[in-house]
């Protein structure tokens, strides 16, 4: 979702970690689903998006990998 919204508006990892106070190595963790944003940048991740990205995008992203590794 979160790389969703970042094409839709046409932003950059580098644009969005200068708006959430992180590194654009960490944006791209967050993009790729390879980290889920911690308690202090979800709230300014949901703000900036307007609400478009939202904590359960990243929570279900998480539990629907975790069933398809062990329906392997």
């Amino acid at each position: 979702k979160l790389d969703e919204w970042m094409r839709r508006e046409n932003l950059s990892s580098s644009d969005v970690a200068q708006r959430l106070k992180v590194s654009r190595q960490q944006v791209d963790r967050y993009r790729s689903e390879e980290q889920i944003p911690g308690r202090d940048v979800m709230p300014r991740l949901v703000r900036i998006s307007r609400g478009e990205v939202k904590p359960n995008d990243f929570y279900d992203l998480t539990q629907r990998r975790a069933s398809s590794r062990t329906a392997t």
